[in-house]
């Protein structure tokens, strides 16, 4: 999504697609959830809409699971839709 949001100035809306874990680079270590919805802020200058859909069964257990509340608030800070299956 970084790297999206830095090249594709002209996108009106970005859909993603995810389990809901950011994590650091490509290891299993989990990110902080608050620095990668701020990284996302600065840098989505262009207002992209962000569109997430939560992946797996934790998004239908527990809506107070770190994963569902990052991809929800993902969405509702970029004007974007949430939902999960």
């Amino acid at each position: 999504l970084s790297y999206a949001l830095t090249r594709f100035h002209n996108a009106t809306d970005f859909v993603v697609l995810s389990d809901g874990a950011p994590t650091v680079g490509n290891s299993r270590k989990f990110d902080d959830i608050g620095g990668v919805l701020n990284e996302i802020n600065r840098k989505n200058r262009y207002n992209i809409q962000i569109n997430t859909v939560g992946v797996g069964e934790d998004f239908l257990r527990d809506s107070s699971n770190p994963r569902y509340i990052f991809l929800k608030r993902l969405s509702e800070q970029h004007n974007g839709f949430f939902v999960a299956f």
